[in-house]
């Protein structure tokens, strides 16, 4: 039997039609393949096709949690501003999420993963913090929907028995007794002006003595340095987390002469500095400092706790607030522009004003 002639059409390709896909109802999805050598090697580049859609489906069927996220981040940070990416995705996910989850299969995490995550990981961590971390990765997952690797969002529902720690401050006599000590201590710049003042640690490691203004008492808070990670060669110095970050503080004659005075010994404002301070060379000084503290007043019997950074802020607000400071103020200084949040997250109730105030 003659073997049959192999056409080629009007443009001078030879055609090759087959079947690639079905939908749900299982109806054919059809394609052509085209070649201008032979409708041989039309149809190889069909199988070829085929086999690219079986090893394109593998790969999204067995993705790894840490793989899609690095393809997210990468989409994500040409979306929102860059202090938006660093201060928030980039932390979050590639110091907390990526660590946790590492290779697990995308498809394989499920709700109950993601309850275990908050209620294991982030048992210590604020409210806010834990809804941020949900936030994030609901969204890493719906974008993992559109993008066919998933079917659901284990983010949705999710039901969370969170207990987190209250956040330790210090009491109106504690606060004296520290900031006199930083006055004792040769390295007591920046505990002064954390626990003063309530700026952040990224905030503090940002200053630079031109942002200090000793004519007029001010400090202009510009910039934040945050930690570097697996994709930076060191730390970040950027923009403040949003705008209202972004702003000038008041400060007293005390604390300005302080500066002039310390400059030499302080990580903050030290003048002709190349580049900002390492974070972590920062958390070791910190560390120390407190250790220097609370064994100073040990030894007069009084035993003051040893607080990070983020608790001397917290414990500035907090008496701010309980002192009856105006909250606009309050908010201007510490650069949030929630009064509502301001009043719910430091605002610590001092009993005994409350049975004065009360008569009770």
């Amino acid at each position: 039997m003659a073997r049959k002639k192999e056409n080629k059409r009007s443009d001078g390709y030879y055609e090759y039609k087959c079947i690639v896909e079905r939908r749900f109802d299982g109806t054919p999805v059809y394609k052509s393949f085209y070649s201008k050598k032979s409708k041989a090697d039309a149809r190889a580049k069909a199988e070829e096709y085929k086999i690219n859609q079986i090893n394109e489906k593998n790969k999204k069927e067995y993705i790894s949690f840490a793989d899609w996220a690095d393809i997210f981040l990468s989409h994500i940070k040409t979306k929102v501003k860059i202090s938006t990416y660093r201060h928030g995705y980039d932390v979050i996910f590639n110091n907390h999420l990526i660590p946790y989850f590492k290779n697990t299969p995308l498809k394989a995490i499920v709700k109950t993963d993601i309850e275990d995550y908050v209620n294991l990981k982030l048992k210590d961590h604020s409210a806010s913090t834990v809804k941020m971390h949900i936030s994030k990765l609901s969204k890493c997952f719906y974008e993992a929907i559109d993008n066919g690797y998933v079917d659901y969002n284990p983010c949705q529902n999710v039901s969370i028995k969170h207990q987190s720690k209250e956040k330790r401050i210090y009491t109106a006599e504690q606060t004296e007794l520290v900031l006199k000590y930083c006055k004792l201590d040769r390295f007591g710049l920046p505990e002064h002006l954390l626990l003063s003042y309530g700026m952040s640690r990224s905030e503090l490691l940002g200053i630079k003595l031109e942002d200090v203004d000793f004519e007029n008492l001010t400090i202009s808070i510009n910039k934040g340095l945050t930690a570097k990670n697996k994709y930076t060669d060191g730390d970040i110095l950027a923009d403040t987390k949003n705008k209202y970050r972004n702003r000038t503080i008041a400060i007293s004659q005390e604390t300005a002469d302080y500066i002039k005075e310390n400059v030499q010994y302080g990580f903050v404002a030290e003048p002709n500095r190349e580049r900002p301070p390492a974070v972590t060379g920062f958390r070791d000084k910190h560390d120390a400092f407190m250790n220097r503290m609370h064994k100073h007043y040990l030894e007069q019997g009084i035993d003051i706790p040893k607080l990070n950074p983020h608790e001397l802020r917290h414990t500035r607000a907090s008496l701010w607030v309980n002192e009856g400071k105006n909250l606009f103020a309050i908010a201007e200084m510490l650069g949030w522009s929630d009064l509502n949040m301001l009043r719910k997250v430091y605002g610590h109730a001092d009993i005994q004003k409350l049975r004065k105030e009360l008569d009770i």
